[in-house]
């Protein structure tokens, strides 16, 4: 049988895995696909449109209709995302147990601008200064202050 068509011959049957059943608990659904394609038909108008990406940095424009709601992004969420809304700042949210990131937004036209530049890079950068300005600074006191070695003769 096709998914498509509805048969004057078609059953559902339901094995029950307990020998009793409630009659208000068993739920059919039907998937609207004409519905779906419409709605997807007049989003096509207000999608994110990407005008730069490198690889920290993403901007794009978008002009949405809803008064108000969020924007998700298909990118992995991170507390280090700095997101802007037309130059002012706007928090991240993480949606879908923590795995997407989104961020709220109104009826407009928006620019939205994604950095990315985890703490850690920071951390680790600013001991890596640390450590060469202890070198240079050890070497130069080495230099300064060590005393030739003497060379006993036989």
């Amino acid at each position: 049988a096709s998914y498509k068509k509805i048969q004057d011959n078609q059953e559902l049957k339901v094995r029950l895995e307990k020998p009793e059943l409630k009659a208000n608990l068993p739920k059919l659904y039907e998937f609207d696909k004409a519905r779906y394609d419409a709605m997807i038909a007049s989003k096509q108008d207000h999608l994110f449109k990407v005008t730069s990406f490198k690889h920290n940095k993403i901007t794009g424009t978008i002009n949405t209709e809803q008064e108000e709601g969020y924007l998700l992004f298909t990118i992995p969420y991170d507390k280090h995302w700095r997101i802007t809304d037309n130059g002012q700042p706007v928090q991240g949210i993480s949606v879908l147990n923590d795995t997407l990131l989104a961020i709220p937004i109104k009826k407009g036209d928006h620019t939205i601008t994604l950095h990315y530049f985890p703490l850690p890079v920071w951390i680790g950068l600013t001991v890596s200064l640390l450590g060469i300005a202890a070198f240079v600074l050890d070497q130069t006191w080495l230099k300064k202050y060590r005393k030739p070695l003497e060379i006993a003769s036989a």
